[in-house]
């Protein structure tokens, strides 16, 4: 076989694994070893923590599980802070108590403060010098730093998740509406949200999960906004159960007829599926039963309906080619092959800020930074001979460009 031929063949099997539709590729299954009957799923701590009545770290995407040990009560929540900080809180709800934690890198834990005749935690966020908690009292939140304090909630309805956009501090209230308060709850404002779910802060923009789709918020101006379109036989939004991003794209998982996660194409707005569904009919309401831990969407699912022996932990690395939608720019043949076995910059083009690098495989080897102009540094060295593709992530889809290797 010639070198050209030998090439053509190889290419040939690239744009093979990339074009594979993402939808032909399983969830891993990790385990059914679950923290509790409500699991709630967080990337913090270096890691993803999957916690309920206990909590289970992971540092390899859910593939082995330790639990962390010593601290006393369920767990409420997790939440990073400046300095590789993680907090932790739990309660013991028959003396009303809850407990506050912290680690320096996620292996070993101590208990901080304590706080008595409290309601059961729900949420943490961490600002830059201090971390407030909420409760199922929604009348007053916490306020912990170098002195702890309270201030006034926006109402004594449960507060499910709160958020901090910028200064801007959210509460989901009760499902029904998010307050806010950039005062300190001084004064609280809400915009009515009938329906709303997990919350999710991308780029200075607040998206909120919802029974009527991924919704945009806009605080500014008080409104509420469709985010993307469903191609759905039904023709109405799913209920979305969790929303998150990695590489500057969302991700959710909804429910139709299944639990389906979809990611939103930028260049035309429409939520695509990946991935096969997860193998239920409904689970129990989690807060938050998806989280992404450096290119793996990790789920949680206790299955109320369906086989619920197949309730558990799961796992999809959004890293392999076979979840990426190929653009309009990429080439079939030989065209679009660079050859190199030096220092090469390649032009990506313009809106890519950042490039993956991956293997024949479609697994991401590391990441590589784009200058203003779209270009980047491509280093041969270190690298075994074959093909590489580098995917371009910025405004659009990825762009990608194929690099052989010699």
């Amino acid at each position: 076989m010639s070198i050209r031929n030998a090439l053509t063949v190889v290419v040939a099997l690239v744009l093979g694994i990339i074009c594979s539709n993402g939808q032909d590729r399983p969830w891993v299954f990790r385990g059914r070893t679950l923290p509790g009957n409500v699991p709630k799923v967080s990337t913090v701590a270096g890691g993803v923590v999957i916690f309920d009545r206990v909590a289970l770290r992971s540092i390899d995407h859910a593939a082995t599980l330790d639990t962390i040990r010593g601290l006393r009560g369920d767990f409420c929540d997790f939440v990073d802070f400046a300095g590789g900080i993680t907090f932790a809180v739990t309660y013991e709800a028959s003396e009303r108590k809850a407990w506050a934690h912290f680690s320096q890198g996620g292996n070993s834990w101590l208990t901080i403060d304590s706080m008595m005749n409290v309601s059961r935690p729900t949420s943490l966020v961490a600002a830059a010098t201090e971390w407030f908690m909420a409760t199922e009292d929604g009348s007053t939140i916490f306020r912990i730093g170098e002195t702890n304090s309270t201030i006034k909630g926006p109402a004594p309805e449960p507060i499910r998740q709160m958020v901090l956009l910028g200064t801007t501090l959210v509460a989901n209230v009760a499902g029904k509406q998010l307050s806010y308060t950039s005062d300190f709850g001084q004064s609280w404002k809400a915009i009515p949200m009938q329906g709303v779910g997990p919350l999710h802060v991308l780029n200075g923009t607040l998206y909120a999960a919802s029974t009527q789709g991924v919704k945009k918020v806009d605080l500014t101006v008080g409104s509420v906004s469709d985010v993307g379109m469903w191609k759905l036989k039904s023709g109405f939004a799913p209920a979305t159960l969790d929303v998150d991003s990695y590489l500057g794209n969302l991700h959710t998982i909804a429910v139709d007829t299944a639990y389906q996660m979809y990611r939103l194409d930028p260049t035309d707005g429409t939520w695509t599926p990946l991935a096969y569904p997860l193998p239920c009919r409904k689970a129990v309401d989690s807060p938050s039963l998806l989280s992404i831990e450096a290119g793996w969407a990790i789920a949680a699912i206790n299955v109320t309906e369906g086989k619920k022996d197949t309730s558990g932990i799961y796992a999809y690395d959004l890293n392999d080619f076979t979840s990426v939608q190929v653009g309009e720019d990429v080439a079939t043949g030989l065209d679009n092959l660079i050859l190199t076995s030096q220092i090469t910059e390649i032009d990506m083009g313009q809106g890519v800020v950042s490039c993956q690098l991956c293997d024949l495989s479609g697994r991401s080897i590391t990441m590589l930074p784009a200058s203003a102009s779209g270009r980047v540094r491509f280093d041969a060295a270190g690298l075994g001979s074959g093909v590489y593709v580098l995917v371009g992530h910025g405004t659009g889809w990825p762009r990608m460009r194929r690099v052989l290797v010699p």
